[in-house]
């Protein structure tokens, strides 16, 4: 089977920029494309740009392939579409110096979608409807899998995890939405 890889250097870590990493690929890349990749055991994402690609037979490759990780998204990933629904990817957001939200966890729109189907298409698992900020955000800390919360208060939400992932002070309105301290790690953990 042929393998689309790709060798990044992660220009933004001072710690790992002197060196190309190979990652493995499910869209086109070219060289000096930038995107965001895992890094490290926890697998957080960083901005990157691609040195050089190679599509290759496994017996061919690289680096093996069953130890390489897989490019999360070309950078300027912002929005998702599902035929007409339209909805924001939390994902690709910078929440450090060198850090970014994770991928396929949250999609925000201020719209509802008009058929379920939209979900199975956008690859979520729950839509939450977001009328409420705080209930939304209580029912997000309980799903597993990538949510989608829309309505009203949906941006209101979203603001809230991303402050949350940036590790800025929410204690008062997480209070207020009444949310305690393993809810608040429980979605800090869904960006990171």
């Amino acid at each position: 089977m042929k393998e689309r890889f790709a060798a990044v250097r992660f220009f933004e870590n001072g710690n790992i920029s002197e060196r190309t990493y190979w990652y493995l690929c499910d869209f086109p890349v070219k060289a000096g494309d930038e995107v965001f990749a895992p890094v490290g055991a926890r697998n957080r994402l960083q901005r990157g740009r691609v040195e050089r690609t190679r599509g290759t037979e496994e017996g061919d490759a690289p680096y093996d392939a069953a130890l390489c990780k897989r490019i999360a998204a070309p950078c300027g990933a912002k929005t998702r579409t599902a035929g007409d629904f339209t909805c924001y990817e939390t994902g690709g957001v910078r929440y450090d110096e060198k850090r970014y939200t994770a991928f396929g966890r949250v999609l925000v729109s201020a719209e509802k979608p008009k058929t379920l189907s939209v979900l199975k298409d956008l690859g979520a698992d729950a839509a939450i409807d977001a009328e409420d900020a705080g209930r939304a955000l209580c029912a997000l800390a309980r799903t597993e899998g990538r949510a989608l919360l829309y309505g009203a208060k949906a941006g209101e939400a979203a603001r809230f995890l991303l402050a949350l992932a940036r590790g800025e002070e929410t204690g008062e309105r997480a209070a207020e939405y009444g949310l305690g301290e393993k809810e608040l790690a429980v979605l800090a953990a869904k960006l990171l």
